[in-house]
């Protein structure tokens, strides 16, 4: 057979040179991918937390008692007195808070004891050598504090925190037992001396300067006025608890002023700027107005409240006040009846001196 000659139809080879271009043909370029424009995103504005719940609290008064070493703790809400919750030392004069610490002066001991009232544990004590005979303690702010002692007839400045003694200022005599009034960067400290047969023959307050430490002047009183405390009125001047009443002190001049009352004024506690209770006759309440002088309880018409060995504290419209003559309660003075409850908290022998504080729970 003969062979016949294969043509490829005009189609194909026509194809087959494009294959061939293609081919050779440079690789096309791909569209360049757009670069996204930046943007800045607002900070996005933190969800406050959740405001802290505040604790709460409750009152409590706290009793040191001069006839035993105990202290003693009354829960208010409830009425339940808790004896010795702590020990302490002999013969408790003071009990001075600032917050939940406590300072508990034991003339005896020559301590002033250090307390933490809402943990109900002891702090590192303040002690002095014997013989000082610790009476009161007067916060001075920033951590330090003004002792007033007794046997060593001084002004103590220490250290609050360390119980270190920065200073020691004479003052000649016997001190208060009621506290020292500090204003204007001075300390009015009270004194006075015993006589025969302890009868009160040299009364005045020494006026200490905080600065330099030192006695600048010397206030006389009458030489048996008996001058039981200082303490700063809300106006600012300087009430003094004595044998007739209250002698007041003005601390820009030192001049004095009395408030005849008709009797031994001894604690003193202000309401106001227009109200102020006094301890007076060991066995009641006199009323006053610090700003105008004028008595509206005098020692005859005062409220009575049994025998009292201390001070007092007020709290609302109710004074607590340490019984400490036979009975070793602590009663309560309706202020705005001015007159005795029938509620009575017994505690340790001879309460001295209470404070009212509020412990977180």
């Amino acid at each position: 057979m003969a062979r016949v000659p294969l043509t490829l139809p005009a189609a194909a080879g026509t194809l087959a040179l494009v294959g061939c271009n293609l081919l050779n043909a440079p690789a096309p370029t791909p569209p360049a991918t757009p670069t996204p424009a930046p943007t800045t995103a607002a900070s996005p504005t933190p969800t406050p937390g959740p405001s802290a719940t505040p604790r709460p609290t409750k009152a409590y008064l706290f009793v040191i008692n001069g006839g035993s070493t105990a202290l003693d703790k009354v829960d208010l809400s409830t009425g339940t007195v808790t004896k010795g919750v702590l020990t302490l030392g002999q013969v408790m004069n003071q009990l001075q808070v600032d917050g939940t610490t406590g300072y508990a002066v034991s003339f005896q001991d020559n301590k002033v004891f250090k307390l933490d009232l809402a943990a109900g544990t002891k702090l590192p004590d303040i002690t002095f050598p014997a013989n000082t005979g610790p009476q009161t303690l007067t916060p001075l702010g920033s951590g330090k504090g003004l002792v007033a002692a007794d046997y060593g007839q001084a002004a103590i400045f220490v250290d609050l925190g360390t119980g270190a003694v920065e200073a020691s200022v004479s003052v000649g005599a016997k001190v208060g037992m009621g506290g020292t009034a500090v204003t204007g960067g001075k300390a009015y400290v009270p004194v006075y001396k015993f006589g025969a047969a302890y009868a009160i023959i040299d009364s005045a307050i020494k006026v200490v300067d905080l600065t330099t430490k030192a006695v600048t002047k010397t206030i006389a009183l009458a030489g048996d006025a008996n001058p039981y405390a200082t303490v700063v009125a809300p106006d600012g001047k300087v009430h003094v608890p004595i044998k007739t009443g209250v002698m007041t002190i003005d601390p820009a001049t030192d001049a004095t002023a009395s408030i005849a009352i008709g009797g031994q004024v001894t604690a003193l506690q202000f309401v106001g700027s227009d109200k102020a209770y006094g301890l007076a006759g060991y066995d009641g309440l006199v009323v006053y107005n610090p700003a105008t002088g004028a008595v509206t309880r005098n020692f005859t018409n005062r409220i009575k409240v049994g025998g009292s060995s201390g001070n007092f504290k007020i709290r609302g419209n109710f004074a607590y006040i340490p019984n400490g003559y036979g009975t070793d309660t602590v009663g309560v003075v309706d202020l705005t009846t001015e007159a005795t409850t029938s509620t009575v908290y017994k505690v340790g022998t001879a309460p001295q001196d209470v404070a009212i504080v509020d412990v977180p729970q």
